[in-house]
């Protein structure tokens, strides 16, 4: 939690490749969106412990879910695209975060899923 914007993104990425799913937060009106940097993001964690934690100091009334990391590509990134949503990668309580477009992020992913499995 403590680790600079970067780290705290280059290690979200990872974990997204290694688990194969990100986690995101729903309340009884469906999946949460955030206001970061003056865009409309979907907030996602790298594991269910920080999303609670996120939740736990600002949001009580949402709930973790996992998403798995190929219904984040083959859904989630083009909805977001035509939505024209970015991503709140490891947001905190503070409300700092990495604020990316799906497309960088599918880029990301993509890269990392290439140099692991080829």
């Amino acid at each position: 939690m403590n680790l600079p914007a970067n780290k705290k993104y280059a290690y979200s990425i990872k974990k997204f490749v290694e688990e194969e799913e990100i986690w995101s937060i729903k309340d009884p009106d469906g999946w949460c969106l955030v206001g970061v940097e003056d865009q409309e993001c979907v907030p996602v964690w790298p594991a269910k412990r920080y999303a609670e934690t996120f939740i736990k100091e600002s949001w009580p009334s949402a709930h973790c879910e996992s998403i798995t990391l190929d219904a984040w590509l083959e859904r989630w990134i083009p909805g977001m695209s035509k939505d024209h949503r970015h991503v709140s990668v490891f947001l905190t309580s503070d409300m700092n975060s990495v604020v990316v477009s799906p497309e960088r992020l599918e880029e990301d992913l993509l890269e990392l899923e290439e140099e692991y499995y080829g």
